[in-house]
């Protein structure tokens, strides 16, 4: 975590998942407190995987997610959609080492067990209410600086001039 205040950085070591311990290459997104990872190489035999892992950093535990990727992948990037509720693992090699033409894309929903979802609704959903309300003003009500206001008009009249 950053503080802005102080402008000090304040980080905690991790520790490795250990289905993947000898596993690089793969991608990640972090949402509500969790660290999802996509994919991955195995550095020693080469093997590359399609499975998807995740870290509770509230449990501080590692665990398997019931998804899987279609193809096994690694080298690749993850992303999350504005709104959080879709992921996207974008690019990488595939089993072949060719570059990886397909673009992956699900719900985020898929990465939690039913249990979690149920806990995060109830401990983000009035984060989330309020987030999709200031989106939904902002759609409503799009707000411009005056001065630029101003400078329009100005830019008008000198166009009629």
């Amino acid at each position: 975590k950053y503080d802005e205040q102080n402008k000090s950085f304040d980080y905690e070591k991790l520790p490795i998942c250990p289905a993947l311990n000898d596993f690089a290459f793969y991608s990640f997104v972090y949402l509500y407190d969790f660290i999802f990872l996509f994919g991955g190489k195995n550095i020693i035999t080469y093997e590359r995987t399609k499975l998807v892992y995740t870290y509770s950093m509230k449990d501080k535990t590692w665990n398997q997610c019931k998804i899987t990727l279609p193809m096994e992948i690694y080298a690749s990037f993850a992303i999350l959609s504005n709104d959080d509720t879709s992921f996207h693992v974008i690019g990488g090699l595939n089993a072949n080492y060719g570059k990886q033409k397909t673009h992956v894309s699900a719900n985020v929903e898929e990465l939690f067990e039913k249990s979690e979802l149920l806990k995060m609704t109830k401990m983000y959903g009035k984060m989330i209410k309020l987030r999709n309300k200031i989106t939904k003003m902002k759609l409503e009500r799009p707000y411009i600086i005056p001065i630029e206001k101003e400078r329009t008009n100005e830019d008008k009249k000198e166009n009629k001039e």
